[in-house]
């Protein structure tokens, strides 16, 4: 598969560095390209402005967003899929929202997934799945795996505006605490 986004867009994100050894594992076995692509996180807002666009005002603007907010804990404790995808399902699912929703009052011109999904869904992907493999089997082989790593316990303190470069891999451009301003 082909994880090459357009002209350097950004992504803002949570950082979950507590699952990255798990799901490493998981996509080393499922999808190497996946794994070199994208740390453990869960979006708040794609996509965002292309790199170039991004100034110090929008800087500014995204740490007013989340210096409205407090550090908050969530689980991830069950696997789930979407059509093209497994992913771990962040408990509870409205501290992602609520974010998600700040982030757009602020810019609403940019809305997540550019409006294509009425429902938002606060996930945690661990690997896509091509219309050429059986969802039902990887999900079933994964939790099989990581079951008993489950739940992973994660305080959200802080989130990243990010980008990709041209072989697809991430890297955080700005990191915003969640309860105070730009770090």
């Amino acid at each position: 598969m082909n994880y090459a986004v357009k002209e350097h867009e950004t992504v803002i994100l949570v950082p979950v560095p507590e699952a990255e050894s798990l799901v490493t594992e998981v996509r080393k076995k499922y999808d190497a390209q996946f794994l070199r692509a994208v740390p453990a996180h869960i979006t708040l807002l794609y996509p965002f402005y292309p790199l170039r666009r991004v100034t110090q005002d929008i800087i500014a603007r995204l740490g007013d967003v989340f210096a409205g907010f407090c550090p908050f804990s969530f689980e991830l404790a069950s696997v789930k899929t979407f059509s093209n995808a497994v992913y771990l399902d962040p408990t509870p699912h409205e501290p992602f929202l609520h974010l998600t929703e700040a982030i757009f009052v602020e810019f609403p011109e940019k809305p997540p997934y550019e409006g294509k999904h009425p429902v938002i869904t606060p996930h945690l992907t661990i690997v896509p799945v091509g219309e050429d493999q059986d969802l039902a089997q990887i999900r079933s082989n994964i939790e099989a795996a990581i079951l008993d790593s489950l739940p992973i316990k994660v305080l959200a303190n802080k989130a990243l505006l990010a980008t990709q470069d041209e072989r697809g891999r991430w890297s955080a451009e700005e990191e915003f605490c969640i309860g105070g301003k730009t770090v």
